[in-house]
């Protein structure tokens, strides 16, 4: 009980139980009283605050490249999409299609992050793909499937973003040229748009090629998509992912598990990819609720998920607990007091 009240708390809504929040989970009779404290801790604020954090590091989200004020904004915009549980394939849309300024349109930022063609490539095949691109930029990789052609087709899609700057301070406005190619350097090739398991297409001038990407992308049809977010959301709360590092799906690099990932993926489409429909369905499972304590024949275990795998504390949350515990605040330059650090 303990154990599970401290973990849950964490990992759902980042920060410790209060002494009451543990007494009152301990002392409750009920035999869903588990069930009914993941339902209770996926509304509260705090979720769509902490979640919105992890997106932040995840998008690269920092007043050095963003901007002060379009980082402000830009947290303000996850936060949202986490308190009115955007569906996940209307988030990834969102910030895949950004237009606009970076100001009137925080999604627009994610253009800003992603500074270029590569950049931006990279960053959404990482992201949304689980796999890392950087290297089939200047040669095919030996033993995986990604190609020096796929980087340079997948370049095109992003290419014809453009970043100009705005009226105001640091503002920047994404726009989309309607010319400008791509070509793959050591052939000299001039390369279309390519899209995994499609190949090669042609794209009208009018048409942002970027949106032709994005509905092959989040289509529910699109297992790697889903098996992607899926496996995230798992290594979130479980400390690792079924496949581990999580933003390396490769053949060379299997799920430990491809049943469950398959399993997982299949619901969270199935679902319309509702992101806390597939947290609440992993965290009350009998492998989130194990306890960490191993017994003899599970104790070598580290990837199978037999027992729970503690895992460490964001750098927010450990201040937070800090915090909690010794009952002396924390002050953050340009923000009210008493606003924790995963907020």
């Amino acid at each position: 009980g303990n154990e599970f009240v401290g973990r849950v708390h964490l990992d759902v809504i980042g920060r410790l139980p209060t002494i009451i929040e543990v007494e009152t989970f301990l002392n409750d009779k009920h035999d869903d009283k588990r069930a009914q404290l993941i339902n209770i801790l996926l509304e509260r604020p705090e979720y769509a605050t902490f979640w919105a954090q992890k997106w932040g590091d995840l998008l690269r989200l920092h007043p050095g490249t963003v901007s002060v004020s379009g980082t402000h904004k830009f947290n303000r915009w996850l936060v949202g999409t986490f308190q009115n549980n955007m569906r996940y394939d209307q988030f990834a849309y969102k910030l895949l299609t950004a237009s606009g300024s970076t100001f009137s349109h925080p999604q627009a930022n994610y253009y800003r992050t992603a500074a270029n063609m590569s950049d931006a490539l990279e960053t959404t095949a990482q992201i949304f793909l689980g796999s890392r691109l950087a290297c089939a930029k200047c040669h095919n990789h030996p033993f995986e499937r990604w190609t020096q052609d796929n980087y340079y087709g997948l370049g095109a899609v992003f290419n014809r973003v453009q970043r100009k700057p705005g009226t105001r301070p640091d503002e920047i406005f994404i726009l989309m040229g309607r010319s400008g190619e791509v070509t793959q350097p050591r052939t000299g090739q001039t390369m279309k748009p390519w899209i995994p398991g499609r190949g090669y297409i042609d794209v009208p001038a009018d048409i942002d090629r970027r949106r032709v990407f994005a509905d092959w992308l989040t289509n529910t049809d699109n297992a790697w998509f889903a098996k992607v977010e899926a496996n995230r959301l798992w290594a979130s709360v479980m400390g690792q992912g079924i496949v581990e590092p999580i933003d390396d799906f490769r053949d060379s690099n299997p799920p430990v598990n491809p049943a469950l990932l398959d399993a997982l993926a299949t619901d969270f489409a199935k679902h319309g990819f509702d992101r806390k429909i597939l947290l609440r369905v992993i965290l009350n499972s009998r492998t989130y609720q194990a306890s960490a304590r191993p017994t003899k024949h599970n104790v070598e275990d580290k990837i199978l998920f037999s027992h729970y795998q503690p895992h460490l504390l964001t750098a927010e949350q450990l201040l937070d607990a800090v915090v909690q515990v010794t009952g002396v605040s924390e002050t953050f330059p340009n923000l009210p007091t008493g606003t924790s650090a995963t907020a």
